[in-house]
């Protein structure tokens, strides 16, 4: 980068002068766009893979970086737990699932995936969760307590405004 002198009076020299500086800026900035767009493009990937085959056919808008409407590149959104959970209810909030035919849904799946179902029996919203098969089981249930206003899981004093919050929480806090 060459920068010219500016003599006072000399306006013209003095735009050329900004001018490049505002060039060398561009510049850079793309260069670390590009950078952290990359890295960033690789961790996607990555965690693009570990998702579930069956949630990448029905909704996986979700996982790729959003662009936010500020003009920058490098200013991504990542949708939140309770945003995934809102987009891909059609995969795991499955009301209609019987309570035989739940175990052959989730044996077959890694420890960890879930769905909200009706349980026939107790006639009762329960979580149905996918265990390691050391707990005896390959799944395990939680029934979820519903009120006027509220849902918690039976065994917890932690009451949700809905079921998409109550699933948020744990899976942040599992």
């Amino acid at each position: 980068m060459t920068m010219e002198v500016c003599r006072p009076g000399d306006r013209q020299s003095f735009f050329k002068l900004i001018d490049t500086i505002a060039t060398e800026i561009g510049e850079l900035k793309q260069e670390m766009v590009q950078t952290e767009f990359s890295v960033r493009h690789e961790e996607e990937l990555i965690e693009c893979l570990s998702i579930e085959k069956e949630m990448e056919k029905n909704i996986l808008v979700e996982k790729r970086a959003f662009l936010r409407d500020s003009g920058y590149e490098s200013v991504a959104y990542k949708p939140s737990i309770l945003d995934k959970l809102l987009h891909t209810h059609p995969v795991w909030l499955q009301l209609g699932l019987s309570d035989d035919k739940v175990q052959g849904v989730l044996h077959d799946q890694p420890p960890g995936t879930f769905l909200v179902r009706k349980s026939s029996k107790l006639q009762k919203k329960v979580i149905s969760l996918r265990v390691p098969e050391e707990f005896g089981s390959c799944f395990q249930e939680f029934v979820i307590r519903e009120s006027s206003y509220t849902f918690s899981v039976e065994s917890s004093g932690i009451s949700f405004a809905d079921v998409f919050r109550l699933v948020a929480f744990y899976c942040i806090s599992r």
